[in-house]
């Protein structure tokens, strides 16, 4: 399914993985280690996890391609099919690789009314979120602006580790199951490295991200 919704649907969503809020954040004003210049931000409607993938740019193609493997991801992750996005009117959503990629998987693909950004807020408070804790981040760890995408990623990471506004924790609603934090912050040294029993299993590191 496809179609052009100009007032976005009200219902609530609490299913996870069944409708995503997508937007694109660009052109950075420094180019990231990695050569990305965008971020595509999906938001899971369900859950509120945050969905973050570096872009080198933000064409129908990169985009479609990314979805792709978001997708997949996330069906497998969830055991569920994604049915719905929402997107703002940008001419990348408004493309036919777009409306080929929802009509080839079934998807329900909800535009919002013209010149009314609000009415996609969740994915644009995301990307809020996002840049306020990468700011911080890069302040933090002293580290240069080329590293926000990193930074970013790490952000959004933590974030869907962590209770949010309404009290839960997105990774749990996600996936069903209890998350363990115990890494944050610490590299993990094996046991097989040949440390004693009571040696230590980890140390501080300088934060540079948790891709990958």
């Amino acid at each position: 399914m496809y179609g052009t919704v100009e007032s976005p649907s009200t219902e609530v969503i609490t299913k996870a993985n069944y409708q995503w809020y997508l937007d694109v954040w660009g052109l950075a004003q420094v180019t990231s280690i990695g050569r990305n210049l965008y971020i595509l931000v999906g938001v899971d409607a369900g859950t509120a996890k945050k969905l973050v993938e570096l872009m080198k740019n933000h064409t129908a193609e990169t985009i479609i391609k990314i979805l792709d493997a978001l997708k997949t991801k996330a069906e497998v992750q969830t055991e569920k099919k994604l049915k719905w996005v929402r997107t703002d009117n940008a001419p990348e959503w408004r493309s036919a690789l777009m409306r080929e990629w929802s009509t080839k998987h079934g998807i329900k693909h909800e535009f919002t009314a013209p010149y009314t950004s609000p009415s996609n807020g969740v994915a644009e408070h995301g990307i809020g979120v996002l840049l306020e804790g990468t700011r911080a981040a890069l302040f933090n760890s002293g580290l240069p602006p080329a590293w926000w995408g990193h930074a970013m990623m790490s952000v959004a990471y933590v974030q869907n580790l962590f209770p949010n506004s309404s009290g839960h924790i997105p990774e749990e609603l996600w996936t069903g199951q209890c998350q363990n934090i115990s890494h944050l912050g610490f590299v993990n040294i094996p046991e097989k490295s040949g440390k004693k029993k009571l040696d230590t299993r980890g140390f501080k590191a300088q934060m540079v991200g948790y891709m990958g």
